[in-house]
């Protein structure tokens, strides 16, 4: 066979997809030219023939691409850095490798490092220099940039002045170049701002670039292979640009819908139809864009004719995924609970089953079905979907499925964030004790996780612990919330950001040299035995905050609330002392503490609650009036933490004695019912206990 009919039978198998058969062909082909002297001329034919054979044996691999990434990626590379600069050879074909370079590198499987990012940048920018130069721009400048990317795009934006001038082929190489990179910088949460103006502007310009193709004469190299977008077995033509239009449009809706601006979505998308149509490859992936941009601006009829659209599509499973979860949210937003719970359902035995059990608990969570949502959650972490199943299918990951990883990262959902999410429901539903069980279950699934989604956010397990000693707590689990409330005092460290979140509490707790809720929940577990060390915890918390109250060090706009925080804390702090020193009958210092708690927070009534309480037991009816009398409703404190830890810690627990004095303490009150009566009579107007009960009604 001579190179032309090499190259036609070769081009066949390649359009079939018969990538095997195709390399066969090609090496023999490949090795037989190597045995010969090649000719200047002949030189071209014999590099476009290794172009094919490696673009071939690349799509042979796809199937096992996560063990032959790497190798593949380096002879990519070497390619494109071989010829860049050989001017003999046409610059199509030397843009081409570096086409295929960035391609490839954007097909990355997930668990492959990335490893070669700078090296990618560095080769397209390089490239696109060569681009200009060759056609009459100077570049002297154009290394004047702090990184690669800005210098890619303003090569792109100085090309793009010339795209009328320039050879079609490489117009269309550009911008294919220029979405491959908007994708990878979507990807990478990075530099896509750059090239989204770029893209805005050549949609606008396309038009008038089409018209200029069409009475353009040119030569084009043929049957040159090279990586596709929707198909991945494409060759070197121009007539790939209508494939990077509408890979440009799904890169700007997501780029849109990322940033919730969903009109502008809806209006990108809306310009999209007039370059496709059913039948072309990305037709569904339109459909499920234009569904989800509707879902979010809650048109949900419209949402549901999109999705409608997508049923006779050949659906790869990851975009199957997505179709039942946004028809199963829509469903559920207008009210169709039976056809909501079908759709997710769908997704019951594949890997996607956590994703399906968040979106079936919201539903049932809305619908007040608290029993049927934790048992979807339990029958969720049981499941343990083998994961082996989908060996082949993960491999590689399509235009589709790799434009949408970048809406939906993977995974969803971890084993950790569902198993958290279950605990914390049965704790805000009241089943303490399953809801300690799972936290003690998820303490000891030590996991790091790749990749978190943002859809359920699990804390540190510093934070963690705390939560799980109020459900221990709650649980009645007393002596384990004690052990790991002392683990938690000796583990803080001042300064070191242990606690986390977008609010002031956070900073303000780590500022503290000593773990002061940690002590506060220590205290309340150890109010029975272990007096001396809830004391000395409680003397260290109560100096650092005496420290911070008397000697404030800076300010800034949550000045007022880390104020009443403090004011809230140490209040609380001197009443759990207070508590544990009745415990042990030292009256005097339990008095002392308890008015000290009333000087830093006259308004919580916790304690005037069990101040007045302690007094009465005492026989100082009068004082215990007195504390009640000048409680005043309006000095109340209060501040709003976004955590149940800190909810918990700052909220009052009037009238739930047995959980702060101790139920012992309060059946002895009063041993005598009748002298008890006898006193009250003598001392107290009985109007009083309706006035001081009023004080406290929810």
């Amino acid at each position: 066979m001579n190179i032309n009919e090499i190259m036609s039978s070769s081009s066949e198998l390649f359009r079939k997809g018969k990538f095997i058969k195709c390399c066969e062909l090609l090496q023999s082909s490949v090795d037989s030219c190597y045995l010969k002297n090649i000719s200047l001329q002949n030189e071209v034919e014999f590099i476009i023939l290794r172009n094919n054979l490696l673009i071939c044996n690349c799509l042979k691999t796809l199937i096992t691409i996560d063990t032959e990434y790497v190798s593949k990626m380096s002879e990519i590379i070497n390619i494109a850095e071989l010829y860049l600069y050989e001017k003999h050879i046409p610059l199509e074909l030397r843009v081409n490798f570096v086409c295929n370079a960035l391609h490839w590198y954007w097909w990355k499987p997930i668990d492959v490092l990335d490893y070669c990012y700078n090296k990618i940048m560095t080769i397209i920018s390089e490239c696109l220099h060569q681009v200009l130069y060759e056609n009459g721009n100077s570049i002297a400048n154009l290394s004047s940039f702090v990184n690669h990317e800005e210098d890619i795009l303003n090569s792109l934006e100085c090309l793009s002045n010339r795209f009328l001038s320039l050879k079609p082929i490489l117009v269309v190489q550009c911008l294919e170049i220029s979405q491959i990179l908007l994708l990878v910088f979507l990807s990478r949460c990075s530099f896509d701002s750059l090239l989204v103006q770029f893209t805005v502007q050549f949609l606008d310009q396309f038009k008038t670039i089409a018209v200029v193709f069409k009475h353009k004469k040119f030569n084009q190299i043929s049957n040159c292979f090279k990586f596709g977008l929707s198909k991945i077995n494409v060759f070197l033509d121009i007539e790939n640009i209508k494939t990077i239009i509408v890979s440009s449009h799904v890169s700007l809706c997501i780029k849109y819908v990322l940033e919730n601006q969903h009109r502008q979505a809806l209006c990108t998308l809306s310009t999209v139809d007039q370059y496709m149509d059913s039948n072309d490859e990305l037709y569904c992936l339109m459909c499920y864009l234009k569904a989800l941009v509707n879902f979010n601006l809650e048109e949900f009829e419209v949402t549901l004719y999109y999705l409608s659209e997508m049923v006779n599509c050949l659906m790869e499973p990851f975009i199957k995924s997505r179709y039942f979860l946004l028809l199963g949210r829509t469903h559920s937003k207008i009210g169709n609970s039976d056809l909501a719970i079908t759709a997710f359902e769908k997704l019951k035995e594949t890997k996607f089953n956590k994703i399906m059990a968040y979106y079936m608990s919201q539903h049932y969570e809305i619908n007040n079905m608290q029993f049927t949502q934790i048992m979807v959650l339990e029958n969720t972490l049981k499941e343990n979907y083998d994961l082996r199943k989908d060996k082949h299918e993960n491999c590689f990951n399509s235009y589709t499925t790799k434009a949408l990883t970048i809406l939906y990262p993977q995974p969803d959902l971890t084993e950790r964030q569902l198993l958290y999410m279950t605990a914390k429901k049965k704790y805000e539903y009241s089943s303490y004790r399953v809801s300690a069980s799972d936290y003690l279950n998820l303490l000891k699934l030590n996991k790091n996780d790749q990749y978190v989604s943002n859809l359920v956010t699990v804390p540190t397990n510093f934070m963690l612990q705390h939560e799980a000693v109020v459900v221990l707590i709650k649980a009645q689990e007393i002596e384990l919330a004690f052990k790991m409330c002392q683990s938690l005092i000796g583990e803080f460290e001042p300064g070191c950001g242990l606690w986390k979140s977008d609010s002031f509490w956070a900073d303000e707790l780590n500022d503290y040299n000593f773990n002061v809720v940690g002590t506060m929940l220590l205290a309340e577990t150890g109010l029975n035995k272990n007096t001396d060390t809830v004391l000395e915890a409680l003397n260290k918390s109560y100096n650092c905050l005496y420290e911070k109250i008397s000697y404030p060090t800076e300010t800034n706009s949550h000045d007022k609330s880390i104020k009443i925080l403090r004011q809230i804390l140490i209040g609380k702090i001197l009443l759990l002392k207070a508590t544990v020193l009745s415990r042990l009958n030292n009256d005097d210092d339990c008095e002392a503490a308890f008015k000290k708690a009333l000087t830093f927070n006259a308004g919580d009534e916790d304690i005037v609650y069990l101040y007045s309480k302690w007094l009465e037991h005492k026989g100082k009816l009068s004082q215990s009036m007195n504390v009640r009398d000048q409680f005043d409703q309006s000095k109340t404190n209060t501040v709003i933490c976004d955590n149940f830890v800190m909810t918990y810690i700052l909220e009052n627990k009037h009238g739930l004695e047995d959980s702060i004095i101790g139920k012992s303490v309060i059946d002895d009150l009063f041993v005598s019912t009748d002298e008890r009566a006898m006193e009250v009579d003598n001392e107290m107007d009985p109007a009083d206990d309706d006035i001081f009960n009023d004080l406290f009604l929810d």
